[in-house]
Parts: C-alpha cells; sequence; structure tokens
C-alpha cells in the first residue's frame, strides 16, 4: 500500500505544472521545518517530492519558469521571514 502511494505521489508531480509544484513543495517544507507538531514522515514526504523535482530539473528548463521559483525560494527562506514567522 505504501508503495503504491509513493509511486501515485511520483507520478502525480511528474505530470503537474512544474513551476506551480516546485513552489508548493519549498513552501510546504518552509512550513513544516520549524513545525515540531508535524509528523517527521510528512517533512520527509515533502523532501523527497522536492528531491524528485531536483533530479527532474535538467528535463524540465523548458517548462519551468526559473524566475518564479527562485523569488519563492528567497522569499520563503530569508533570515527575516523566517524570524518574522517565528514571533
Amino acid at each position: 500500500m505504501i508503495r503504491a502511494l509513493n509511486v501515485l505521489t511520483v507520478k502525480i508531480v511528474e505530470r503537474s505544472e512544474h513551476t506551480r509544484v516546485t513552489c508548493a513543495l519549498v513552501r510546504l517544507l518552509r512550513e513544516a521545518v520549524p513545525n515540531s507538531s508535524l509528523p517527521t514522515k510528512y517533512t520527509e514526504l515533502v523532501m523527497k517530492c522536492l528531491w524528485k523535482v531536483i533530479k527532474a530539473l535538467p528535463g524540465w528548463m523548458r517548462e519551468i519558469d526559473m524566475v518564479r521559483v527562485h523569488f519563492i525560494d528567497c522569499f520563503y527562506f530569508s533570515p527575516l521571514n523566517f524570524f518574522l514567522s517565528l514571533m
């Protein structure tokens, strides 16, 4: 059952709009890391999906909006936004 869900998750990520899926995974990771109430498995799943996306990036370069992905990365992982979210 777990294996089937993993395969389904990978297929969904592969067939989704790549910019949106990448940005969504970055946001999920940003929300999961400082939140100790979330199960570790959740964070691990987000990281595994993001790793799959990173491995697929060379093939997605013509389809993905790297400027938008970079903006999302900078927005969610800037030190100012991180510290403001802890308050």
